[in-house]
């Protein structure tokens, strides 16, 4: 059963209440309200085109590692991610996009996956962002340039914080200026609730 916006809230908070709580990757890259909206295991054409790429790739090379788990663990939280397609013996990390140009998130998405990945291997990855059209084929790839150790470390305890004390709240900070939000059909109201939410915010610190 799908969750609601309140009900995957309240559940953080009771990781949280734990002492731990565990992150995934995309409410660190993403708009947290579309996430959770639409959940992984909603089949669109994008997830279809994903999967249909995945598959000529382990076709061609059954070493590629699918959906390969990546996570970086610290004591109060544990950020946790899929990498796309992961190759142990080339190091080399692929990212696949459906969309037809390069967007912020997707950076911030493969620099953690990176920065990760290369901590849990103790080895330097190589990465590379792939876009793919609606039959699973590659159309190009680009090898991103990607921000450093400290700076990615710097955003994920930034925004984990953020995260943390909005859930102490009741609610789930969102990236300001998100691209998400341009075609989101959420963004009207959302934008109220985060207004509303702000003038609140000011309130209590003030």
């Amino acid at each position: 059963m799908k969750l609601t916006i309140d009900e995957k809230i309240q559940d953080y908070i009771k990781s949280l209440e734990k002492g731990k709580i565990q992150i995934d990757v995309s409410l660190l890259v993403s708009c947290p309200y579309k996430t959770i909206y639409e959940p992984r295991a909603n089949i669109t054409w994008r997830t279809e085109a994903h999967i249909l790429w995945q598959n000529k790739l382990k076709q061609q090379d059954p070493n590629w590692l699918i959906e390969y788990e990546v996570s970086y663990d610290e004591e109060e939280f544990k950020v946790i991610g899929y990498v796309d397609a992961f190759h142990p013996i080339k190091k080399l990390l692929l990212e696949g996009k459906t969309s037809r140009q390069l967007y912020q998130k997707h950076l911030r998405q493969v620099a953690l996956y990176k920065f990760m990945l290369e901590q849990q291997l103790g080895e330097e990855v190589k990465v590379y962002i792939v876009f793919i059209d609606e039959k699973g084929n590659e159309r190009y790839k680009i090898k991103p340039t990607l921000p450093t150790d400290m700076e990615v470390m710097y955003y994920i305890y930034s925004r984990v914080e953020k995260i943390i004390n909005g859930l102490k709240r009741g609610y789930i900070v969102k990236i300001p200026d998100s691209e998400d939000c341009k075609y989101c059909i959420f963004a009207k109201d959302c934008r109220k609730k985060q207004e509303l939410q702000t003038t609140l915010d000011s309130f209590l610190q003030a």
